[in-house]
């Protein structure tokens, strides 16, 4: 163990082979404001990191990202609308989310999603189990009844 401390995420590079294109995509249509730029790189801010898109002429490697979304069949459709290849649509998923991807023309994926409401879910929720009732409990409150 290090004496090292960590302070939360700084960023995430997304390459990409045009800049001023990635820019419009992350920056208009995602929403997300540029921070600060320089030769060949931008952020932009992410909330609680920064997308940094990094200009490069054949990327190595792709990254994925999650937005989150009001409506997640509206937000592919503008990212498709955008540039980006839809994936796949917006689904259900075991995690009782709302998820659907899209792949932007670099071949980075984002995926649009949302929790679902109670109401959305398949199944009906366990309800929780924090206590549970004693023969002597039972019996005391049919008395009371």
């Amino acid at each position: 163990m290090t004496d090292v401390s960590f302070q939360g995420l700084s960023h995430v590079d997304v390459p990409v082979t045009d800049l001023a294109r990635a820019k419009r995509l992350y920056g208009e249509v995602l929403g997300f404001p540029l921070r600060k730029e320089g030769t060949g790189w931008a952020d932009l801010d992410a909330g609680t990191a920064a997308i940094r898109l990094v200009e490069t002429r054949k990327p190595e490697q792709t990254v994925a990202i999650r937005v989150q979304a009001a409506s997640v069949e509206e937000g592919l459709a503008t990212l498709a609308k955008s540039g980006a290849r839809l994936l796949y649509t917006a689904m259900k998923t075991p995690a009782n989310e709302l998820v659907g991807s899209v792949r932007d023309p670099d071949g980075n994926t984002i995926y649009v999603w949302r929790p679902l409401t109670e109401d959305e879910y398949e199944t009906v929720p366990e309800l929780p189990k924090e206590l549970t009732w004693t023969p002597e409990a039972e019996a005391f409150l049919k008395s009371l009844l």
